[in-house]
């Protein structure tokens, strides 16, 4: 392999779109620069509450979401607090409908292995997984445990089933509507003796249990809208029961939620919602914005030596430019880039312009086609730089706008939305052309 085919592969693999844990090289601390700290604001949350406290924490994929939930966990760690950080994706399936009983089962289950693991929690009493097995199976009569409650282990059952087995989580579902006062009684009790236990000799000690992930629901095309509208419910019907006592909880929700739920926050114990925005690459009026290209340009140049040889700023900028501030999309960009600069002979470094063009283009594609409905009202929010949500009936299709990022979610001392850079030529001509005369 030639020296340039060497530098193309090691910053392949630095723009990795990865989680990166405070104090990782590859750190850009931008949010710590900007006027609004989201995480140093939901820090502060958790400090001046007292007993116990429900805070959300909204963001589209590629906004650095992971990323800043592992700097709000070292900042409460040292502060004082323990700190219970759970992937939702182990132990939920992201595809399916969402009530609360599956979803305090796996919430609180994957609450106990942490437990567990970080903190030699072996057992509190009985794991609370093979509790709610027990009580599904004896009291509930949950059939589908009843074969494996022969066998014993039905509590690994209940724990694989609900990630994996979409038919197991509907029955599931069904089976506790009439139990949920139980479920929450039982889970509150756990929630009470494990954060005891976690505690030992320091009863003022704060336990944070952080959810990650659960923004990632999302239907098929067979169930979209029943997942998006189990969401709403979730946190609209039944989110008092999420406040959970003596715990400290952070869950991420998917963006759509606070459009379609005036004044959650309030419902939910007041708490503000925290926001991770992408990176601002212009103002609301079209205008650029400087720290926000300059902060792009940062986060890429920390990847290694040969980014400016391979990438000069005006490029950069560009790319910049075209992910409209979306870090997923801006690294996604680079490494096409990069991809097809290895395939020139002789290898394009610096790669030309019109290799970042044609990484452009194909980007580009994947948003399209874009039906005539979806133009008219996707004009509307790149005109007006808010949601235009007309009535409930269409939040699975803004869901779906946020989802396939082809709307994206920017804060400049409030929230507003434009549709992604790459289409908003393509949705203001085609828009035109529907409009009637």
């Amino acid at each position: 392999m030639s020296n340039q085919q060497t530098i193309l592969q090691t910053l392949f693999h630095a723009f990795t779109d990865k989680a990166l844990k405070p104090g990782d090289a590859y750190y850009e601390p931008f949010l710590q620069t900007q006027a609004y700290d989201p995480i140093a604001e939901l820090k502060a949350t958790i400090d001046f509450s007292e007993s116990e406290s429900l805070s959300l924490v909204s963001g589209q994929r590629g906004t650095g979401k992971s990323t800043e939930l592992l700097r709000l966990k070292d900042l409460l760690e040292k502060s004082g607090c323990i700190v219970l950080l759970s992937d939702i994706r182990d132990y939920l399936s992201l595809t399916e409908p969402v009530e609360i009983s599956d979803f305090l089962i796996s919430a609180l289950s994957s609450l106990a292995d942490l437990a567990k693991r970080d903190h030699n929690l072996d057992t509190i009493h009985e794991h609370y997984i093979t509790r709610m097995a027990r009580f599904l199976h004896r009291d509930v009569k949950f059939e589908p445990l009843a074969i494996t409650a022969k066998t014993g282990d039905f509590g690994a059952t209940l724990k694989a089933s609900l990630s994996t087995d979409a038919s197991f989580k509907q029955k599931l579902q069904e089976a506790t509507k009439g139990h949920i006062g139980q479920l929450v009684e039982d889970a509150q009790a756990f929630v009470v003796e494990l954060v005891q236990a976690l505690r030992g000799n320091n009863p003022n000690q704060k336990i944070v249990f952080i959810v990650d992930s659960l923004e990632q629901l999302r239907g098929t095309a067979s169930n979209t809208e029943a997942v998006y509208d189990s969401v709403v419910r979730l946190f609209n019907t039944y989110g008092h029961h999420l406040r959970l006592p003596q715990l400290h909880v952070v869950i991420t929700v998917p963006p759509y939620l606070i459009p379609s739920s005036p004044n959650i926050a309030r419902y939910l114990g007041g708490n503000p919602i925290t926001t991770l925005p992408s990176i601002h690459v212009k103002h609301p009026d079209g205008t650029r914005d400087e720290h926000g290209l300059q902060t792009l340009q940062a986060i890429l140049k920390r990847r290694g030596a040969d980014v400016s040889t391979v990438f000069p700023d005006a490029l950069i900028e560009t790319l910049a430019q075209a992910s409209g501030g979306d870090l997923r999309d801006f690294f996604r960009l680079t490494r096409h880039t990069l991809i097809k600069a290895s395939t020139k002979s002789p290898i394009q470094i610096p790669v030309a312009a019109n290799l970042i063009e044609q990484s452009l283009d194909g980007l580009r594609q994947e948003m399209l086609p874009i039906a005539n409905d979806d133009v008219q009202w996707l004009a509307k929010i790149t005109q007006n730089k808010g949601a235009e949500l007309p009535s409930m009936e269409n939040l699975p299709k803004l869901a779906r706008f946020f989802d396939g990022n082809l709307v994206i979610n920017y804060k400049n001392g409030k929230d507003w939305y434009d549709v992604h850079p790459l289409i908003r030529d393509y949705i203001l001509s085609r828009n035109a052309i529907l409009a009637p005369d």
